[in-house]
């Protein structure tokens, strides 16, 4: 061995040496308790809750369970902690705890009580999805549909009662396109067109659909047809938990989507993703013949397209337990979506004894990139128990929209001139929402409910068609033009609902106050309400 090696062999070993008393108190800083769990027999009991509160005993910071001997151990911050273990058909067992920097305490035998109440029966239920009636609409839990597992909202949407969507994705309620969409009782810029979005909404993050065709003084006087709105899981569950579902479908679908959450003290954190690919191409033909005194001719048409499009959206945000009734909830949420469809269709006159008098053949272009950007606030007071609470949202929501369409007409036989078109369309959204709401029990038969919101809306399009003659692009003045849309609502309700035997009854007073500003920039016309 050289000198120069010996001297870098020992240099090595002094910072290893060095590196090892540098890290070893940060190691030693671990806090943390365990034990053993065992009943009056000296067997040890497997799978015991184990879950540590605050000092006042309210708020849950972390838990774990014993394994299948009884052990367990958890890392805790150091601080003051009440420490509750249960387990089925034992009593709880509950201990005050403090803990020191760097402590780990050990409980070598903690012995669980026999509980005095035994379980008779056990009664196993399987969750499914099923229907619930009540003052203004029907509510249809998702449950664990198999027919939905791998699928979208608009599968969901399929299996409601009195809901049917066509092979693009519209949605009807009782025959009636004239239906609103709403996302946790608000109306969503990504959602509320229905169609493609929903198609991108995975069904694993639905929890129930509120049908609601005679809508309250809650909501506004929007949608002739009804109210549909989609209340999402919220995933609370302590620690890491989550699920990853994936579909395939013939002859272009691809989607995966995951829904994960991590609880941990006060704290719910929750993320929300989907990619959904789906490509189709379709074909017709159709041949008309007509003969009379006057006239005779026969027509004949041939289409093909393809097109193609890619949704993908993720959401993103927590839930803060400021205590055991109080939760402030924050989010963003994305979505982008990009589409291609390409059409050629072919026209042929024909006279009657079938020659032809022109031969047109029409190109069509069509791309389509939209991005929906969502924050939202959210505050609930659970006041006394489920039925008696505040919430208060604020949200912000930006859409835009880009729609490119190139056509290109050309003369195959026959009389006419080639024809090159082109337009883009360019829509932007912007809204602002707030909103409170209330609702108290009189009695177990009678309720009543109160809010308030107000809502600005800012929508701008601009559309631009050009035409091509002498090589050269024109404007087509007639339909170019660009138009603005502003809308602010101010509204206030009040609801009492009750309950006599079988008959039911609501009584509801709501004010509303909606100012509408309207332009077209080229004409200078619009209008003000």
């Amino acid at each position: 061995m050289t000198s120069s090696l010996r001297e870098e062999t020992a240099s090595l070993l002094v910072l290893l040496i060095f590196s090892v008393g540098f890290f070893s108190p940060s190691l030693a800083q671990e806090t943390a308790i365990s034990g053993n769990i065992y009943n009056k027999e000296e067997k040890p009991i497997p799978f015991a809750t184990i879950a540590t509160y605050d000092s006042t005993g309210e708020n849950l910071i972390t838990g774990t369970q014993s394994d299948e001997t009884g052990t367990f151990y958890l890392e805790l911050d150091p601080g003051d902690y009440l420490l509750h273990i249960s387990s089925v058909s034992y009593e709880e067992f509950e201990e005050v705890i403090s803990l020191e920097a760097g402590e780990i305490r050990d409980f070598p035998e903690i012995i669980l009580e026999q509980s005095p109440e035994s379980l008779d029966d056990i009664d196993i239920e399987a969750e499914r999805s099923q229907m619930q009636l009540d003052f203004d609409k029907r509510v249809f839990q998702v449950g664990t549909d198999v027919t939905t597992v791998g699928g979208s909202a608009i599968d969901v949407l399929d299996n409601v009662p009195s809901i049917t969507t066509d092979i693009e994705g519209n949605v009807s309620l009782r025959g009636s396109e004239g239906v609103r969409i709403l996302i946790n009782g608000k109306p969503s810029s990504t959602y509320s067109n229905g169609s493609g979005a929903l198609r991108g909404l995975p069904a694993n993050m639905i929890e129930e659909i509120e049908v609601i065709t005679n809508p309250s003084a809650r909501y506004e006087a929007e949608g002739s047809a009804g109210i549909i709105n989609i209340i999402l899981k919220k995933n609370e569950e302590l620690g890491f938990n989550g699920n990853i579902a994936a579909g395939i479908g013939y002859p272009g679908r691809y989607e995966t989507s995951s829904s994960l959450n991590y609880r941990v003290n006060n704290i719910n954190w929750f993320l929300n993703t989907s990619i959904d690919y789906d490509a189709d191409s379709r074909s017709s033909w159709s041949f008309q013949r007509y003969s009379s005194a006057d006239t005779s001719y026969m027509y004949r048409e041939n289409s093909s397209s393809e097109d193609w499009e890619i949704d993908g959206n993720i959401r993103f945000g927590a839930d803060f337990y400021l205590t055991t009734r109080q939760t402030l909830t924050a989010s963003v949420a994305m979505d982008m979506e990009y589409e291609e469809d390409e059409r050629v269709v072919n026209y042929t006159d024909l006279t009657i004894e079938d020659e032809v008098i022109q031969d047109v053949r029409r190109n069509d272009f069509t791309e389509e990139d939209e991005s929906d950007f969502e924050f939202e606030m959210q505050y609930e007071n659970l006041i006394d128990e489920d039925e008696h609470a505040l919430t208060a949202d604020f949200d912000i929501d930006i859409s835009i929209e880009k729609e490119r369409s190139d056509l290109n007409e050309i003369i195959e036989e026959g009389l006419g001139e080639p024809l090159l078109q082109r337009t883009t369309n360019r829509e932007s959204e912007t809204d602002y929402r707030l909103r409170a709401d209330y609702k108290r029990p009189l009695s177990e038969e009678s309720k009543i409910e109160a809010g308030i919101n107000s809502s600005y809306e800012y929508l701008e399009n601009e559309f631009v068609a050009e035409e091509q003659q002498n090589n050269e692009w024109v404007l087509l003045d007639t339909f170019n033009d660009n138009f603005t849309y502003h809308e602010i609502v101010n509204a206030a309700y009040g609801i009492f609902s009750t309950r006599f035997g079988k008959f039911s009854t609501q009584l509801g007073l709501r004010l509303e106050q909606t100012i509408i500003d309207t332009k077209l920039r080229s004409s200078g016309e619009g209008s003000e309400q």
